[in-house]
């Protein structure tokens, strides 16, 4: 046996290299005719080329600092963007931009309603009432405008995705928006409802005007006015008792019915009277009469507080869309 001069392993007499270490063993004198040494490849490399599997460590300890670093920089772009997909500066700007077009109609909005309370005086001839009436249409349309304005941004607002630290912001921005939607659509559904009130008003409050403006010529025409007067009347009552009022004008819609269904009794009282000469009936009738158009003043009065309060309302909520600017601006 030959021992191998590197690694000391036994090797047979005629082996030219060491089958441990590859290791030439000096035998060349029987190198003729021996076979072939091993393969190198068979074998272990000669440990004066390093270790086994060294190689790997080294490209282990630079893999692993590379995802690492990685690692850091998805969670730093994470927190920058607050987990939501949006930044704070984009917040800022897409709710800046719907609270822009908000305030805007806030404004419109609140001319409109100047402009309603101003014609909610009793007018003193049908044109006027005919200008109310239209103005209330004006109204309603921008009312509508302005309901569909804060659908729109109530939607766009859920669409957005509230950086880190700013949901608390969004939830309440979220809840003001359907405060305000909630607000608007109560103001639409009573703009809607004047408008029928009044249109249904107008012909009777038409045939009333011409009745105290242009004197009969004779008992029986004043019978005939009375007659149609009192048939408008009733027709109006009709129209009135089949509308559906919203829930904050119940109450309002009730005395209105009420103090309406007064009059065509009025106009009977009235015709029997003249029928008859009786010119005692006829004074006291007046008298009636003015009670009856101080319970028509007494439901303006109280149609008018119905919409001052919508109106605080709204302006509050103006006022706090307002806050919510500043709040904005400090995120």
């Amino acid at each position: 046996m030959t021992a191998c001069p590197s690694c000391g392993r036994e090797n047979r007499e005629d082996a030219l290299y060491c089958v441990f270490c590859g290791m030439r063993l000096g035998n060349e004198e029987k190198e003729v005719g021996l076979p072939s040494p091993p393969s190198t490849d068979l074998v272990s490399p000669p440990l004066s080329k390093g270790a086994p599997g060294k190689g790997k460590v080294r490209v282990l300890l630079w893999i692993i600092p590379a995802f690492l670093l990685l690692a850091v920089v998805v969670v730093a772009l994470l927190l920058l963007r607050g987990g939501g997909g949006m930044t704070v500066a984009e917040y800022k700007e897409a709710v800046g931009e719907i609270q822009s077009r908000s305030g805007e109609g806030f404004e419109v909005l609140g001319a409109e309603l100047e402009e309603i309370s101003t014609g909610m005086v009793e007018p003193d001839d049908p044109e006027e009432l005919r200008q109310f009436i239209v103005g209330l249409e004006t109204a309603e349309a921008k009312v509508e405008e302005f309901h569909h304005l804060l659908e729109e941004s109530y939607e766009e607002l859920q669409g957005l995705k509230p950086p880190r630290g700013v949901e608390t912001f969004h939830r309440e921005l979220l809840d003001f928006y359907e405060r305000c939607r909630r607000e608007s659509e109560d103001l639409l559904s009573m703009v809607a409802y004047l408008r029928e009130v009044f249109a249904l008003l107008e012909s009777p409050f038409g045939a009333a005007m011409e009745l105290a403006e242009n004197e009969p010529g004779s008992l029986q025409e004043s019978m005939n006015r009375l007659d149609d007067l009192e048939m408008k009347f009733g027709n109006s009552l009709d129209g009135l008792r089949n509308l559906d009022p919203p829930f904050l004008l119940r109450g309002w819609h009730g005395h209105l019915l009420e103090v309406w269904n007064k009059f065509p009794a009025i106009l009977s009282d009235v015709q029997k009277a003249m029928i008859e000469g009786n010119a005692q009936a006829l004074y006291a009738l007046d008298a009636t009469l003015e009670e009856w158009e101080e319970e028509w003043e007494a439901l303006g009065s109280e149609l008018g507080r119905a919409f001052e309060g919508i109106g605080a309302d709204l302006n509050a909520l103006a006022e706090e869309g307002m806050d919510f600017d500043v709040r904005l601006q400090n995120l």
